[in-house]
This record gives structure tokens, C-alpha cells and sequence, in this order.
């Protein structure tokens, strides 16, 4: 029996209600982006693994290396790690605190 599966950058999702492409989705304690719209009950495609661009809380500059959360409620990368906030991944550029987006690194 062969134990490779795939390279893993890629992952197949149904919702269960309708996503967006570039959404974030929070797979128990990591997330995924939604490569194209999806709708609820389809089966769909999340990038589970690469560098994004995603929406930041602002007043927290973020450094490279820096572990990143996924705040849901908010909607937006923080580096406040507690509560119910998955690892979203790490820090890949710096963000100045003023800056309302920030690059992370998933996988």
C-alpha cells in the first residue's frame, strides 16, 4: 500500500451555507480561503496552504515569524490568540499597526 496522498495545498470543502471566494473558513483549529464562490451543500476547493492577503485588526503591528489568529467575530487577522481564535499561521511580511491588512502564511 502506497501512504501518499497529495501535496496538500488544496483542500475539498462543502458548506453548509453559501461562501465567497476569498473567505475565510475555519477548519476546527486552522483555516482555509475559499479559491472560488461556493455555494451551500456544493463541494468546492479551500487553499489550505500559501501566503494571503487578509483584512487585520488595526492599533498591532505584526513582525515576520509572528503567530497569527483568526478572529471570526471580527473578521480579521489578530495576534490575540485566546478564546476560540484558530491558528490562522504566521506573520510573512510586517505590518505597521495602522495598516488594516496583513500578509500570513498558512499551512
Amino acid at each position: 500500500m502506497r501512504t501518499y496522498v497529495e501535496i496538500g495545498g488544496r483542500m475539498d470543502y462543502t458548506p453548509t451555507e453559501d461562501v465567497s471566494v476569498d473567505d475565510v473558513v475555519v477548519l476546527g483549529g486552522r483555516i482555509g480561503v475559499a479559491t472560488t464562490d461556493i455555494p451551500a451543500g456544493k463541494m468546492g476547493v479551500l487553499a489550505v496552504v500559501g501566503v494571503f492577503r487578509l483584512p487585520a485588526v488595526t492599533g498591532t503591528a505584526f513582525a515576520p515569524g509572528e503567530a497569527l489568529y483568526w478572529d471570526a467575530s471580527a473578521g480579521s487577522l489578530t495576534r490575540d490568540g485566546t478564546g476560540d481564535k484558530p491558528l490562522a499561521g504566521y506573520a510573512w511580511t510586517p505590518k505597521a499597526a495602522s495598516a488594516n491588512f496583513g500578509e500570513v502564511k498558512i499551512d
